[in-house]
């Protein structure tokens, strides 16, 4: 019983450590977009060569879309925002029929 209790602390106290470890790689939230109107539905996605991708849908005046950031760099910088009116325009289409 007290070899159960011993393995059990030891994993307990590795969890504990290894949490601990990984909340210090976590930096404070990062503004991507300052766009005006809603924005939500925001996905992410890392790809095999450590890139950040990053998808949402925001609703701008009326105009719905959806729009696209890339990061090369584990998400220190962004790159520009990309509108994808086509990929709006093709869900619509689809889901009118």
């Amino acid at each position: 019983m007290k070899t159960n209790k011993r393995i059990f602390l030891l994993l307990a106290l590795g969890l504990f450590l290894l949490a601990r470890s990984a909340q210090a790689d976590w930096q404070p939230a990062k503004r991507l977009t300052w766009i005006s109107g809603d924005s939500f539905q925001p996905r992410i996605a890392g790809d095999s060569s450590g890139n950040l991708h990053v998808v949402w849908y925001a609703s701008v005046s009326g105009d719905n879309n959806i729009y696209y950031k890339q990061s090369t760099d584990a998400g220190a910088t962004w790159s520009g925002m990309i509108r994808h009116p086509a990929v709006m325009r093709s869900i619509t289409k689809r889901g009118s029929r």
